[in-house]
């Protein structure tokens, strides 16, 4: 299955002793795959790339996609929608996950009722930012 260096006494095996085998064995088990799909090249090649054996989800980087699709940040254009509607379609064909990253609650609520199951919602860098000046904005009014 998976190519990885075993270092069995590390964070990961509680630095507890490990059968290699048993370890890898289970390694392999326990991994999770998720593959991203941000490109006109992934969406055209979906069934081949989720038949690969061991791929768990598709995760859509909507932003990258747009750009791959020439309609960079349109992310409720027609072609844009479409290309992720065709990961959820062929992910339940396949019995694999999909999944999305995106910074509205309303987009991302659309989706999950489409059938997208692995959700990435913003980032930690844009909720302190957002946070921070929404609060900077609040103290100057009070000033």
């Amino acid at each position: 299955m998976g190519q990885r260096g075993v270092a069995l006494r590390r964070a990961h095996s509680l630095y507890g002793r490990s059968d290699a085998g048993e370890y890898l064995r289970q390694a392999n088990e326990d991994t999770f795959i998720v593959v991203q799909a941000e490109s006109q090249t992934a969406i055209d090649n979906l069934d081949q790339i989720v038949a690969v054996e061991g791929v768990d989800a598709v995760l859509v980087g909507p932003f990258d996609l747009s750009v791959s699709l020439g309609i960079p940040a349109e992310l409720t254009h027609p072609k844009e929608v479409e290309a992720i509607d065709k990961v959820v379609q062929v992910c339940l064909q396949h019995n694999t996950i999909a999944g999305v990253h995106m910074f509205d609650v309303a987009q991302i609520t659309e989706w999950i009722a489409k059938g997208m199951r692995l959700i990435s919602y913003s980032s930690d860098i844009n909720m302190l930012a957002d946070a921070a000046a929404k609060d900077v904005a609040e103290l100057k009014k009070g000033s």
